[in-house]
């Protein structure tokens, strides 16, 4: 009776272990890629840097000469939630949440921040300036 009440468990336990081994779910590899242009040229932007945060892990790359980026997440599912974030020099920064399949192919059109003028009583280089109007009050930047 024992040998037959060990010969079932033995059965179970290794069409379990079967199962188990040739059922293995295989890892996941979710690739996020794009490139980072300038919105009114369309040109592409170079070293702009990039960062995509998935599950509160953040991962971050620079575009390369093309303006391209490219992030490949282990264990993801295109599902997963995330963020993507870029900033470049001279462009407003940039960001888009979403899944990660959304993620995929963005091309982030950036804005380039319009250079600002100098208001009243602005210093420009080492040199105070000083603002005069019939109305105004005088203003003197020191230096």
């Amino acid at each position: 009776m024992r040998t037959w009440i060990a010969g079932i468990l033995a059965t179970i336990i290794s069409g379990v272990v079967v199962f188990y081994v040739t059922n293995r779910p295989t890892p996941v590899s979710v690739e996020v890629a794009g490139s980072v242009v300038d919105a009114s040229t369309k040109t592409v932007i170079s070293d702009a840097l990039v960062r995509l945060t998935v599950r509160g892990r953040p991962e971050s790359q620079r575009t390369d000469s093309n303006g391209r980026y490219y992030f490949d997440i282990e264990g993801g599912n295109i599902a997963d939630s995330a963020s993507l974030l870029v900033d470049a020099t001279d462009y407003k920064q940039y960001s888009i949440n979403g899944s990660l399949q959304s993620l995929d192919n963005q091309s982030p059109n950036l804005e380039r921040i319009s250079p600002s003028r100098p208001g009243p009583g602005a210093v420009l280089g080492r040199h105070p300036i000083t603002l005069r109007r019939k109305d105004a009050v005088k203003v003197v930047v020191p230096k």
